[in-house]
């Protein structure tokens, strides 16, 4: 074959930079893999401790600036050049490290006009500086030339340099930073608060055990999975936590709260641990807000999240209750991630996977149609409850003409309760106190004969009495919502001083 034959064409740096991802943040998440990974080197090799290490994010909305950097291990003088001046190349080894193919450090060209790289690994050492030009790269991709192989656009894109360390400067550490932003739609990339809310989502950080009190207890079950560590993240000084905490919002002013976690394992062909995951016991009530960052179950390799909250949607039997859920999966490093991060590649552990989630996601949709069956028994309850109160009420307000049909109404809707399941303690005391209000109506002890006040009475003229309860039927009939309030409001002024409406 003729050696020109066998060329890798530039239009692969521009899928590379510009096609790998779907949301401008993405690229913070590739960085922030890549120093957790560094961080484990670091620690590995007792330079630093996991309390001590560090990965700082700054946004600098003046200059349009993203700087991102850490305290790991940092790159070899041997291996610099040839890493960082490079596509595809990278020391790590897929089973071991979050990142492996040496292609996401370069999502940042995408998004502003230069990435630079800076590193060390020992303080002896200069400063290795590699500096990637956007502008150069979209030049040379529009000026499309078959005969024009990568290599030569990557000699005119990248500039190598060293300079000697300043006083800021730590012993061994990697920074990034991407100038200039480019502004796009919402510009994303130069919003704190949106920053913020994607990091916490998807970035290694620990939960916030002021707001969340089963942080202790989801740690001590995960720590068994590879990978599943937490890193100390600041953006702009400020500390990044998960979301998660234990109450939420489900809708307007409807809120709901996690009583308990359920822990499971996922089990790989040979019956190996291959993950971990947890879910949060609560009301099912609906689902969390589309704003709220923590609803779904959550899939985690690494402690990076793969996908959204809709990854394992197609396989509840209704797609809502995919947003109805909190939790996590967290993976070992068995199954691959394909290179978006968004799933995994095929293989026999991912398989196996996917038949223990069709199995999880129906679990978890009978919880939320048990849950949602429960409420309809006890909204029933509850409404038959208040009706057996309105005829113990007209029963207790009115002449024995309608009071025999107003008791058996309410003993009726009484025993109907009998079959009720799922009744809480405070409904069945109240049954109980139902029930003894009938008794005590058909004793006479609530009828309205023996409520009023004799002495008041003898001592209204008649005439007048009866003037005041038509004046007070005319000028306020429409004001009370049934009959009966209007009766009760008309007799009020003549019961007995040691009656309490309120416990009728």
């Amino acid at each position: 074959m003729n050696k020109k034959t066998n060329t890798v064409g530039k239009q692969i740096l521009d899928i590379i930079t510009s096609g790998m991802y779907s949301n401008a943040m993405m690229v913070l998440r590739e960085y922030v893999q890549n120093a957790a990974d560094a961080i484990d080197c670091a620690i590995s090799n007792k330079l630093i401790s996991q309390e001590s290490s560090r990965i700082d994010i700054n946004i600098d909305g003046e200059s349009r600036t993203i700087t991102i950097s850490d305290n790991g291990a940092g790159v070899s003088s041997e291996n610099v050049g040839h890493i960082l001046n490079s596509i595809g190349i990278s020391s790590k080894t897929n089973g071991n490290c979050r990142g492996f193919r040496g292609i996401g450090r370069l999502g940042g060209l995408g998004y502003c006009d230069k990435v630079v790289f800076e590193t060390r690994s020992l303080k002896s050492e200069p400063i290795t500086v590699a500096e990637w030009d956007s502008n150069i790269l979209r030049n040379e991709c529009r000026n499309i030339n078959d005969e024009t192989d990568l290599i030569d656009v990557l000699n005119k894109i990248v500039k190598g340099s060293k300079r000697e360390a300043i006083l800021n400067d730590h012993p061994h550490f990697f920074k990034v930073k991407m100038i200039n932003i480019h502004r796009f739609h919402k510009d994303e990339l130069m919003n704190l608060k949106d920053i913020y809310n994607y990091l916490s989502q998807v970035s290694p950080v620990p939960y916030d055990n002021n707001v969340f009190s089963f942080s202790n207890e989801i740690t001590n079950n995960l720590c068994m999975i590879d990978g599943f560590r937490s890193y100390n993240i600041y953006l702009n000084g400020n500390k990044i936590f998960k979301p998660h905490r234990n109450s939420f919002a489900i809708s307007g002013q409807t809120q709901d709260l996690i009583t308990g976690l359920h822990f499971f394992d996922i089990k790989g062909r040979n019956s190996n641990c291959i993950g971990r995951g947890w879910f949060a016991k609560s009301s099912f009530k609906a689902s969390l807000l589309q704003s709220d960052k923590m609803r779904g179950i959550r899939l985690r390799q690494g402690n990076i999240e793969v996908g959204d909250e809709y990854l394992l949607s197609d396989f509840y039997s209704e797609r809502r209750f995919s947003t109805w859920h909190i939790g996590e999966i967290h993976f070992n490093y068995n199954l691959r991630l394909n290179a978006r991060r968004d799933g995994f590649e095929q293989s026999d552990e991912y398989e196996c996977f996917l038949e223990q989630c069709t199995l999880l996601c129906r679990h978890l949709s009978t919880l939320c149609r048990n849950a949602s069956k429960i409420r309809s028994k006890q909204f029933i309850l509850q409404k038959t409850l208040e009706n057996v109160e309105k005829s113990i009420e007209t029963a207790t307000f009115t002449g024995n003409k309608t009071r025999r049909n107003a008791i058996q109404t309410a003993q009726s809707l009484l025993k109907s309760t009998n079959n009720q399941k799922n009744k809480d303690e405070l409904r069945t005391s109240k049954i109980a106190n139902l029930w003894n209000k009938i008794n005590r109506l058909e004793n006479d002890s609530l009828s309205l004969s023996g409520l009023l006040d004799g002495r008041i009475l003898r001592n209204i003229d008649q005439k007048i009495l009866i003037e005041d309860i038509t004046t007070h039927i005319i000028d306020n009939y429409d004001v009370y919502k049934s009959p009966v309030e209007l009766v009760k409001a008309i007799v009020t002024p003549y019961l007995r001083k040691d009656i309490d409406l309120k416990r009728l």
